[in-house]
């Protein structure tokens, strides 16, 4: 059975990489918090006319409608970019498709975001550059009444993010920055290890999710994104941190640990979305079949019996932060969304990486503490002296040795995309993220929302 399931997974996935791209391609995610000006609660709306402006204004086409038949999901005929509301309305998703530099990326965003923002600001809203949505009311709007939200909806219900905050849709309280590239095959394993054994790395320099409900909470520390991925129904297990400890040998080791991880929520059954209790991928197929229950037109519940198929691995998720994706992508989806003016700094970081992971894998060689471990230790909101002795040398210079091994690995690619990271300086010399810099300045007595403002502004990048 397990040989089996290992060359299912096998198959399935490096038909995607295959056929991908063999060029060293990225794409982005960035998710924007939608607020009123002075962080009101949202005008439905104004949100609902802002759809149908990307459609008419932005020449998207319709892809997934809403219950009341407002596009929610949108896409651009001419590069396949994506534009969608993240779970609910108070969260845009900008999806560009993806190129081989990150420049092309960069105006086709600016050119979006600078019509939406100018549509949204006339009508007193506002997209935000912050890592999560900091307003009380964001954990209450309603969700996305498509079938596939409903089935989420369902899932969240059942099985509650567990912790202190019990949240049904914390997916949309987070904002990140994904950053998907296209590799080889014989390329994927290295990159992936160095991305974990990174992870800290930008924890320290990234994070901008310091608090909830607008005030300063020490249990979540910098990442509450990170918090949030750790105690929701999706992992597999509660002790599971989103950064792999695990230091892969190849893709055959990697296709077990996927085995042990990925969970199962919902399948399609002729073009019908069907909620399951969440399962592990080898119980799954397992069973010979499976209890759901199917969405009916009035929105109730009907019991429905699932035969599983080889086909559903398109409906497992696997929630880590870096992972081989169902599209052939290594995603990259430990960042939170950077302030404006270093939108697309955590994407140049990681293309960095990934061009230059041998060199920054001697780098690292010499930790051993473990990946997850020291995610926790980096994203605390007081870092002292004692938390960084395991290197046997000043933070900052260890951190400015892996800076300029980043920025050589973005200046050999001769796409000049290392001027996205030079924000990263005088974080560096601060010792200082977005999130510290927030709790930093509120603890001053500056107002939340003249933070978001200032973190809002737009420079020469």
């Amino acid at each position: 059975m397990e040989d089996k399931l290992i060359s299912a997974v096998d198959k399935y996935y490096k038909k995607k990489i295959e056929q991908s791209p063999q060029k060293f391609q990225i794409g982005l995610e960035l998710e924007f918090p939608i607020v009123r000006f002075g962080g009101n609660i949202i005008d439905l709306e104004v949100i609902k006319k802002l759809s149908f402006f990307i459609t008419e204004d932005l020449g998207f086409s319709k892809i997934t409608l809403y219950s009341d038949k407002i596009p929610v999901k949108m896409e651009n005929p001419l590069n396949g970019d994506i534009m969608s509301f993240e779970y609910c309305f108070s969260t845009l998703e900008f999806s560009l498709s993806p190129v081989l530099n990150l420049e092309e990326i960069v105006r086709r965003f600016w050119v979006y975001y600078e019509k939406i923002m100018s549509f949204l600001t006339k009508r007193e809203h506002q997209l935000i550059s912050q890592g999560t949505n900091p307003y009380k009311w964001a954990k209450d709007v309603p969700i996305l009444q498509t079938d596939y939200h409903k089935v989420v909806d369902i899932f969240h219900k059942r099985c509650r993010c567990k912790g202190i905050y019990n949240i049904d849709h914390w997916a949309s309280i987070i904002s990140s920055a994904h950053t998907h590239v296209h590799l080889k095959v014989e390329n994927f394993i290295e990159a992936l290890n160095i991305l974990n054994k990174s992870e800290w790395i930008k924890g320290l320099l990234f994070s901008n999710s310091s608090f909830w409900d607008g005030e300063i909470d020490p249990f979540l520390n910098m990442c509450s994104r990170d918090y949030f991925w750790q105690n929701n129904c999706f992992v597999s297990n509660q002790s599971d941190h989103p950064v792999v400890d695990l230091y892969f040998s190849d893709l055959r080791e990697y296709y077990k640990f996927l085995l042990d991880k990925m969970q199962i929520f919902y399948v399609i059954r002729n073009n019908k979305y069907i909620s399951l209790n969440s399962m592990n991928i080898r119980d799954y197929f397992k069973s010979d079949q499976v209890q759901g229950k199917i969405i009916d037109k009035d929105n109730s519940l009907k019991n429905i019996t699932v035969k599983p198929q080889e086909s559903d691995l398109e409906f497992f998720r696997f929630y880590f932060y870096n992972v081989l994706t169902r599209h052939g992508t290594l995603e990259m989806r430990s960042d939170c969304l950077q302030p404006l003016n270093d939108i697309f700094s955590t994407t140049a970081f990681n293309i960095g990486i990934v061009k230059n992971c041998s060199k920054i894998k001697k780098l690292l060689e010499f930790i051993t503490i473990k990946n997850s471990v020291l995610r926790i230790k980096a994203t605390k909101y007081q870092l002292f002296e004692k938390d960084w002795q395991f290197l046997n040398m000043p933070i900052k210079e260890f951190l400015y040795t892996f800076y300029d091994l980043v920025k050589q690995g973005l200046v050999e690619r001769g796409y000049g995309e290392e001027k996205y990271i030079e924000c990263l300086c005088d974080r560096i010399d601060k010792l200082e993220n977005p999130g510290k810099k927030l709790v930093n300045l509120l603890k001053t007595g500056m107002n939340l929302n003249d933070i978001i403002n200032m973190n809002n502004q737009r420079g020469h990048l």
